[in-house]
């Protein structure tokens, strides 16, 4: 009978074992993180025209799409991290030029990058300057709008936003109301995220947006469910 009692106390812990073994396993297994693309907010380029180069950091395949005809980049399409040169002609049009780089990669938020340029024959430049009122962001798990109110005497970008919101305007030049559009929270938990606002030769801009986690649901109690079972 001892031996008997022997043998089974060896066997659970051998099988204890070996479950404990296989959660260890499935802790170890390697994360896969997701696809994602990370790139400076905004870029200068000379007078003169000379290429400048920008950092483009990726897990996958990436592509960068343009919005004016003076601009050029050079690839324009590219597999992970590299860095792609940005060129543009003399700017003689005698006004500072603004163009929007759009940089898409797999299924990571769309990235948008400013680019200036100085005109050649400009003159004093007025110190830029760039400020949002308010700076954080905090609505109900019913969602709604809310408003920021943008002072600035330069060109600006709103280069990244939670995918969860809807912004009335994402660039523009000079002061701005930008009305700030958020749904029903669907979910349990509380959702954070950032509005990040860059400016030609200014710092960018980071609002702090945050939306109450919806309420649990609950089912009404019915007539019969207090009584007493028969």
């Amino acid at each position: 009978m001892n031996k008997m009692i022997k043998y089974v106390i060896a066997l659970v812990l051998l099988l204890t074992t070996a479950c404990e073994s296989n959660d260890n396993a499935g802790q170890n297994k390697p994360y896969i993180s997701k696809d994602y693309l990370q790139v400076a907010h905004q870029l200068q380029l000379s007078a003169e025209g000379k290429a400048a180069e920008l950092r483009v950091e990726a897990n996958c395949a990436w592509r960068v799409d343009i919005s004016e005809d003076w601009l050029a980049a050079s690839p324009t399409e590219g597999s992970m991290s590299q860095n792609i040169s940005i060129l543009a002609a003399q700017n003689t049009t005698g006004a500072e030029r603004m163009a929007i780089l759009k940089l898409t990669a797999g299924t990571a938020p769309q990235m948008q990058v400013m680019v200036t340029q100085p005109s050649m024959n400009s003159g004093v430049v007025e110190e830029k300057r760039l400020s949002m009122s308010p700076t954080s962001l905090a609505f109900e798990a019913s969602g709604g709008v809310q408003n920021l109110t943008l002072s600035s005497n330069t060109s600006w970008v709103v280069s990244s936003s939670p995918e969860w919101c809807t912004l009335s305007a994402y660039s523009g030049s000079g002061n701005a109301e930008i009305a700030v559009t958020v749904p029903a929270n669907p979910t349990e938990v509380q959702r954070t995220g950032h509005i990040v606002v860059a400016g030609e030769g200014v710092n960018p801009i980071t609002i702090n947006v945050q939306q109450k986690e919806s309420p649990s649901t609950q089912k009404e109690p019915g007539p019969n469910d207090n009584q007493p079972p028969t």
